[in-house]
């Protein structure tokens, strides 16, 4: 099901990211290592299909490809990032097809029952937040935090 999600985004690639126009060049690139990256997914080589496909996103940053970092990311027993990728991808990807929808957000129940949640506090407003050497962003921290 993951490996047929991953082929799928060979041809949504082709829309616009976030609306915007980006140049051809970009595109072409993104998509050469988006075809590295599915390669790479069907050969069970996880940990490079991820860099092929966060590649292609700091490219071209197409929600789509989102899914296929997820996917990756959950391969290579990741379930923090992995979530967090279907996350965005729901946020972003307005026009994704229904089965695509579905599958991200039948990934995030899998997946949210492997992890756990913290609350972090910190009395001093605006000190940084790490976790595991991890940025998690300025205190206070609004949200739970997940973590493996």
């Amino acid at each position: 099901m993951a490996f047929a999600a991953s082929i799928a985004l060979l041809s949504l690639l082709g829309q616009a990211a976030h609306g915007a126009s980006q140049s051809s060049e970009a595109k072409g690139k993104a998509q050469v290592l988006l075809k590295q990256g599915a390669q790479h997914y069907q050969r069970t080589e996880f940990a490079d299909a991820l860099a092929d496909f966060q590649a292609a996103y700091g490219i071209f940053p197409s929600p789509k490809l989102l899914l296929n970092i997820g996917q990756c990311s959950r391969e290579l027993g990741r379930p923090v990032e992995a979530i967090q990728a279907f996350e965005q991808f729901l946020a972003e990807a307005h026009d994704a097809p229904e089965r695509l929808v579905a599958e991200a957000m039948q990934s995030v129940e899998v997946l949210s029952a492997e992890v756990g949640r913290l609350m972090i506090e910190c009395p001093l407003s605006g000190a940084e937040i790490k976790l595991d050497g991890k940025k998690l962003g300025a205190a206070p921290l609004n949200d739970l935090v997940r973590v493996t």
